[in-house]
C-alpha cells in the first residue's frame, strides 16, 4: 500500500536539480514543498511563489494535491528544470 503522505499525486514529475546531482522523481506535495524550499534554482518568479503557497495549502488539506502538482509543474517550467512527466 502506498503511503499517502509520500505519494499523493496521480503521476510523478521528474525535474533536473543540479544541486541534487541530476534528475529527481517527485511524487508528492511534501517532496515538492521540500524541493521548492531547499533546492530550487531560483526563488524569483510568480510560479515559484504560487507553487510554494499551494503546496503549503495542500499539506494543510485546504487544496487538492492535484492543484499543488499543477503549480509545481508551472514552477519547474518557469525555472527551466522540467524533464518529463510520469
Amino acid at each position: 500500500m502506498r503511503d499517502p503522505v509520500l505519494v499523493d499525486w496521480p503521476a510523478s514529475v521528474i525535474v533536473n536539480l543540479d544541486e541534487l546531482g541530476g534528475p529527481k522523481i517527485v511524487g508528492s506535495t511534501r517532496e515538492a514543498a521540500f524541493l521548492l524550499m531547499q533546492f530550487w534554482p531560483t526563488r524569483r518568479g510568480r510560479a515559484f511563489g504560487e507553487a510554494l503557497r499551494l503546496c503549503a495549502e495542500a499539506l494543510d488539506a485546504h487544496v487538492d494535491p492535484k492543484v499543488a502538482r499543477r503549480a509545481f509543474l508551472k514552477a519547474a517550467e518557469e525555472a527551466g528544470i522540467i524533464v518529463r512527466l510520469h
